[in-house]
C-alpha cells in the first residue's frame, strides 16, 4: 500500500466518522425542535382554551393557574415523546453500570449543590446588571411559580417529574446516542443544551454547570436513577424547601437552613477543585480533532435550528411585556 493510498484511506475514514457525528447531532437537534414545538404548542393551546372559556362565562383561569405546573410537565411529556420518535432510528450505545457507593453519591450531591449555587449567583448578577441598565424586571418567573403554587404539586412536578423528564432527555436519550464520540463531547453538549433548554438567563448558568456534572456522573455510573436522584435532591433542597421556609417558617429557621446550605456549598467547592485536578475525559470509538468534532456537532441544520430557537427564548426572557 502506497503512502498516497494510506492518506486517502485516513481521509475517507475521518470523513465517514465526521458524517456519523453530524448525522447524530442533526437528528438530536431536530428532536429538540420537535419537542419545543409540541411543548409550547400544547401550552399555547391550553391557555387559548382557558381564555375562550373565560370569555364565554366558564371560570377556568383559577384552575389553570393552580395547576399550571401539571400542564407544563404534561406538555413536556408530549414533547419528549416527539423527540424520541425523531431519534428512534439512531443507534444507541448504552453505558455499562458500575457500582456506586453511598459515600461517593453523597460527594456528588455536595458538588451538585456547590455548582448550582455558583451558577445561580452568576445568573442573578448578570440579570441584575441587565435589569438595572434597561429598567426591566425580568427573571422572577421561577420564584413566582414556586411561591404561588401548591407545595405538594410543586414537590411532585419540580421535585420528581421535571428531574425525571429532563434527565431522560439530556442524559439518557442524548448520551446513549453520543457516548461513542467521547466523554468530553457528551459532557459539553449535554451541559450547553441543558442550559439553553431552560430558556432564560437566570437558570442558564447553573443549568449548564449541573448538566455537565450530571453528564459526568451518568458516564461514570451508567445509572440513570443516580442522576435523576441527584437532580431531584437539588431541586428540592435549593428551590422547593427554601420557598416553603420563606412562607411558612420563621426567619431564624430560614437563616439556619441557609447557613447549613452555605457550609455544604463550601465543602462542594473544595471537593470540586480536588476532583477536577484528576479529570481526564475518555476518548470514544470515534475520535476526531476538536475542530472537526465541533464542526460536526454544531454545523448541521438540526442543531443550528434548535440552538437559535432556544437562544431566541433566552433573549425574550430578558424583556418584560405588559398587556
Amino acid at each position: 500500500m502506497t503512502e498516497q493510498t494510506q492518506s486517502m484511506d485516513i481521509f475517507l475514514k475521518e470523513y465517514e466518522e465526521k458524517e456519523q457525528v453530524r448525522s447524530t447531532f442533526n437528528r438530536f437537534g431536530w428532536a429538540l425542535v420537535a419537542l419545543l414545538a409540541v411543548w409550547y404548542g400544547f401550552l399555547f393551546l391550553t391557555s387559548f382554551i382557558v381564555g375562550v372559556m373565560e370569555v364565554t362565562g366558564i371560570p377556568a383561569m383559577d384552575f389553570y393557574d393552580r395547576y399550571v405546573l401539571i400542564f407544563n410537565e404534561l406538555g413536556l411529556v408530549l414533547g419528549i415523546v416527539s423527540a424520541m420518535l425523531v431519534m428512534r432510528s439512531v443507534p444507541k450505545h448504552e453505558i455499562v453500570q458500575e457500582p456506586l457507593g453511598f459515600k461517593r453519591f453523597l460527594k456528588y450531591i455536595v458538588v451538585v449543590m456547590a455548582i448550582g449555587m455558583a451558577g445561580n449567583l452568576i445568573g442573578q448578577v448578570i440579570l441584575a446588571v441587565w435589569n438595572g441598565a434597561t429598567g426591566n424586571e425580568a427573571g422572577g418567573e421561577v420564584d413566582e411559580i414556586l411561591l404561588g403554587s401548591d407545595y405538594l404539586i410543586s414537590f411532585l412536578m419540580i421535585g420528581i417529574v421535571a428531574p425525571f423528564l429532563e434527565e431522560f432527555l439530556f442524559r439518557k436519550l442524548l448520551i446513549d446516542h453520543t457516548r461513542r464520540y467521547g466523554e468530553l463531547v457528551c459532557i459539553v453538549t449535554s451541559g450547553v443544551l441543558f442550559g439553553l433548554f431552560h430558556g432564560n438567563f437566570t437558570q442558564f448558568f447553573y443549568a449548564f454547570g449541573l448538566g455537565s456534572l450530571f453528564a459526568y456522573i451518568y458516564l461514570k455510573s451508567g445509572n440513570f436513577f443516580v442522576v435523576f436522584a441527584s437532580h431531584a435532591i437539588f431541586n428540592v433542597l435549593s428551590g422547593i424547601l427554601p420557598a416553603i421556609m420563606m412562607e411558612k417558617g420563621s426567619d431564624l429557621t430560614f437563616a439556619l437552613y441557609m447557613l447549613a446550605y452555605l457550609a455544604v456549598v463550601i465543602t462542594g467547592v473544595v471537593l470540586l477543585i480536588i476532583g477536577a485536578q484528576g479529570f481526564k475525559p475518555k476518548k470514544g470509538e470515534i475520535s476526531l480533532s476538536k475542530k472537526k468534532m465541533a464542526e460536526a456537532v454544531l454545523v448541521n441544520p438540526g442543531m443550528i435550528t434548535a440552538v437559535l430557537l432556544m437562544l431566541a427564548l433566552m433573549i425574550l426572557s430578558l424583556f418584560t411585556f405588559t398587556v
